[in-house]
């Protein structure tokens, strides 16, 4: 790309930036951890939709396995091939440093 085309890009690629930064300050972390208890797994097998050659399949279990931070949908599923909301990436986030914070202290 050439430097013109960059200097037209840069604006409007901050442009889409400055919602986000809205968007989290405005976040509840009481609605975030009312979401992740909800649903809470204690086993990989819990998922109807997660099979052992899916390609996070290892990260996953991981992450309930040793930490038990990850949420699942109401019917049992992860849905794995779905982009993830901002609300359900810090759900799982803060679910995940808050039980991460609980071993290691």
């Amino acid at each position: 790309m050439k430097t013109f085309q960059q200097l037209l890009v840069a604006p409007a690629a901050l442009g889409l930036l400055s919602p986000v930064v809205v968007q989290a300050a405005e976040l509840n972390l009481d609605d975030v951890n009312k979401y992740v208890s909800r649903e809470q797994v204690t086993s990989i097998n819990q998922f109807s939709d997660v099979k052992p050659t899916d390609w996070a399949y290892q990260a996953l279990s991981n992450l309930i396995d040793r930490y038990g931070c990850v949420a699942g949908y109401p019917n049992g599923t992860y849905k794995g091939g779905q982009a993830m909301t901002r609300y359900e990436a810090a759900a799982l986030l803060n679910a995940c440093l808050d039980r991460i914070t609980e071993v290691t202290d």
